[in-house]
This record gives structure tokens, C-alpha cells and sequence, in this order.
């Protein structure tokens, strides 16, 4: 009998140990909020320029290109660029010579910017690059390797 008591001792023990004893729980939630928001990106080209004729009244080159640009579907977006970039010609100051993004006929500047909608897929804006004379009335003054960058700006 003993033994009997013992075992049952050792089992009661065991379920009491073992988590069979209620436990209290309490719930609640975490409120979120926040705003999901657009992200275009744009894809802007290295572009070799070849051989510019310089001065002596040569007018100015169109350098064809492209700027690539990807926004969310329905996103309205904006392309802009400054009206003249300083561009390095052999020794000459920077300021000697310039570079500007243009629409691909070369009649307007993006200053203003061109515009589009977002697809969700990149939208391809072919564009020329205008080298100059800081008027841009006529070709490159000086003659030598050409540097310089035309900082686009893509707003949505």
C-alpha cells in the first residue's frame, strides 16, 4: 500500500509540475499606421561624344542619347536639367565651354522639364546633348579631351 501511495505522490507531483495548472493570458494589438510611397528611379547613360569640331564659327553638336526612367504605375513624374553645365575642353576653364540636355530635336532645353506617368517598367526619353560655347551660338572654343557631367533631376 505504501508503494501505492508513493506512485501516486509521484504522479500528482508530475501533473503539477508539468503545466496542467491554469495560467492567466491577456491579449491586445499594436496599431500601425504609416504612408506607402512611390519610388521612381532614373537611369542616366555615360555618353562618348567622338570628335567635336572646335571654333572658327562650326556650329554647336547634337550628341544623341537616352535617360531611362521608372516610376509605379500611374506615379506622375518630372524630368528637369539645368539650362548650361560647365564642360572641360583640353586646358580651358570649364567655364569656356558648355553642355545642356535638350529634347531630341535640339528646340528646347529641359529646363521646364519633360514629364510622364509611371508604367512600373523603365520608360525610355531619347534626348540630345547640346556641346557649345557657353551662348551656344557656335562649337566648342578650344580644342582637346571634353569632361563634364548634366545633372538630371526626376521628381514625382
Amino acid at each position: 500500500m505504501n508503494k501505492k501511495l508513493v506512485l501516486a505522490g509521484l504522479v500528482a507531483a508530475l501533473v503539477a509540475g508539468s503545466g496542467f495548472a491554469s495560467a492567466a493570458t491577456s491579449t491586445g494589438n499594436i496599431t500601425v499606421s504609416g504612408t506607402s510611397v512611390a519610388n521612381c528611379t532614373i537611369n542616366s547613360p555615360t555618353v562618348a561624344l567622338g570628335n567635336i569640331p572646335s571654333g572658327n564659327g562650326a556650329p554647336s553638336t547634337m550628341v544623341p542619347t537616352s535617360v531611362s526612367v521608372t516610376c509605379p504605375t500611374g506615379t506622375p513624374w518630372t524630368m528637369t536639367s539645368a539650362a548650361s553645365n560647365n564642360l572641360t575642353v583640353g586646358t580651358a576653364a570649364a567655364t569656356a565651354n558648355a553642355i545642356r540636355l535638350m529634347n531630341t530635336a535640339g528646340t528646347s532645353t529641359l529646363v521646364s522639364g519633360i514629364t510622364g506617368t509611371g508604367t512600373g517598367s523603365a520608360q525610355t526619353e531619347n534626348l540630345s546633348l547640346q556641346v557649345a560655347d557657353p551662348t551656344f551660338s557656335t562649337s566648342v572654343t578650344t580644342t582637346g579631351a571634353i569632361s563634364g557631367t548634366v545633372p538630371v533631376t526626376l521628381t514625382w
